[in-house]
């Protein structure tokens, strides 16, 4: 069913009858049951910690020291949180906490795959859009620019997160003095 349709369903229906339906679907789903338990009581912080035990969950997945994450399931759950419009300063701790996690797990050793550094490449983009969106962006990079400073011992992975971030802000802007080197 559309959301034009639904909407008509919900116009035709009284004030009881509405209560009747959101109530029979707080009872059957849980992801309604989330949205409106945050919808009533917003707390950001829980809602962020419980998407990252989530992340981590789904992140630390190996198998002979390569990372196993599904990248698609991570680009979900994150999609899932932004859904509940909790501001834009949680949705870039997420993002930058999702890539702190590959950068550990980097650091201690473990290889992610094409596919994981693409996605990957894409969150850091989403970042930075994030930043110009929210006017912001000097700020995000300064931000981006220290993480990657203490982000991983591994040469390699460092230089992967400055290509991205220069990409990303490439397509954003061509404005000087917000690429990034590689200090």
């Amino acid at each position: 069913m559309s959301k034009a349709t639904l909407k008509k369903e919900l116009a035709l229906m009284d004030s009881e009858q509405l209560r009747q339906v959101i109530i029979e679907a707080y009872g059957v789903s849980k992801d309604f049951a989330a949205y409106f338990e945050y919808f009533l009581n917003p707390d950001p912080e829980a809602l962020l910690e419980k998407t990252m035990k989530t992340l981590r969950k789904e992140i630390l997945r190996f198998k002979y020291r390569t990372c196993k994450a599904r990248i698609s399931v991570i680009r979900k759950e994150l999609k899932k949180f932004i859904a509940y419009q909790p501001g834009h300063d949680y949705v870039a701790k997420l993002m930058m906490n999702i890539v702190g996690i590959f950068a550990n797990l980097d650091s201690a050793g473990y290889d992610c795959t094409r596919p994981q550094l693409n996605g990957l490449e894409k969150i850091i983009g989403d970042y930075l859009r994030l930043g110009e969106e929210s006017g912001e962006l000097e700020q995000f990079v300064k931000r981006y620019e220290e993480f990657v400073s203490e982000a991983s011992d591994r040469r390699y992975f460092r230089l992967f997160l400055l290509r991205a971030a220069n990409s990303a802000l490439a397509e954003i802007t061509s404005a000087p003095g917000l690429s990034m080197s590689g200090k």
